[in-house]
């Protein structure tokens, strides 16, 4: 028997216990995590753990009668990022489509056109992208910035100008490809007689076209009716935001014969031309390949809500 340093009998000491214990899941996940105690010290237990990816959630050691119980808190994986779809042509100047460059995000997926110049990029990270396009012969690379909207399709038309080897794009971003057209109505006079004008805004942007048209570009918007499927161009060109890269155009849909109805589908097209392309000689033409030389945007296909 011991006898400590006053005289009175003393415990014997127990060792703790050394083995396995099983962890309490605090969150149902289908993996078990089992943990070693590797040494013991008053109030304390330090644990090794093994998981799966799938078991990373807080969980309990099952008590030591007399030592405290921890929580144990393995590191959250980061939220994975949101990503959207990015899909467009590649074209010269004239419209023309490029087959076979090489089409991709800076530290993203990567593509290349086909023969009518389209390409198609999944998976691609929300937020401002920078896009690369590079020639057959991998010489030289050239770059675009473009913001990419998650969980939606972004259309995207690209310009190469094998002349100065300057990129551009042209979109139309607002309305959405599939989304309402809201139009209203305006009451209008016109040589005494009232008529109702029925008026629409899209927007878009036009990165880099400033160093493609080096004497200047106009931005028009074509809309067509599915009734009768004729594109008619919009007067005046879009307004042009050059410092932001942006334009918007003011637009008129049907006319007093045949207006808008709620519900019809109507195609919007934007084209940018040179000032001196003849677009505002233009009345309605029932094939995009009638139209002098010009840059392509997205085709959109929107339902018309009249307010």
């Amino acid at each position: 028997m011991a006898y400590n340093n006053y005289g009175f009998e003393e415990e014997p000491k127990k060792k703790p216990p050394i083995g396995p214990i099983i962890a309490t899941i605090v969150t149902a996940i289908s993996a078990i995590i089992v943990a070693y105690v590797t040494y013991v010290l008053p109030n304390k237990i330090s644990v090794q753990s093994t998981q799966t990816a799938e078991a990373r959630q807080t969980f309990i050691v099952s008590p030591i009668a007399g030592i405290e119980t921890p929580t144990f808190s393995p590191t959250t994986p980061r939220t994975q990022a949101k990503t959207g779809r990015l899909e467009g042509i590649l074209t010269d100047r004239e419209g023309n489509p490029i087959s076979d460059m090489s089409v991709s995000i800076s530290n993203g997926p990567a593509t290349k056109t086909d023969i009518e110049g389209k390409f198609i990029l999944n998976n691609v990270t929300e937020g401002d992208q920078i896009i690369v396009v590079k020639p057959p012969s991998g010489e030289g690379q050239f770059t675009l910035n473009f913001p990419v909207v998650a969980d939606q399709i972004n259309n995207v038309n690209i310009v190469y100008d094998t002349t100065t080897s300057r990129l551009g794009l042209l979109s139309i971003v607002a309305p959405i490809d599939g989304g309402d057209l809201e139009i209203s109505q305006d009451n209008v006079d016109n040589n005494g007689t009232p008529i109702i004008v029925h008026r629409a805004t899209i927007y878009g942007r036009c990165d880099g076209l400033g160093q493609i048209f080096v004497n200047g570009f106009d931005v028009w918007v074509l809309v067509s009716s599915w009734r009768d499927g004729k594109y008619w161009v919009q007067f005046p060109a879009a307004t042009v935001d050059p410092h932001n890269n942006t334009w918007r155009a003011n637009i008129v849909l049907g006319d007093a014969q045949h207006p808008p109805v709620n519900g019809e589908m109507w195609t919007i097209i934007a084209v940018a031309t040179a000032p001196d392309s003849g677009f505002d000689r233009i009345d309605a033409t029932p094939k995009l390949s009638l139209l002098p030389p010009h840059v392509t945007s997205n085709v959109i296909t929107v339902i018309a809500q009249i307010k």
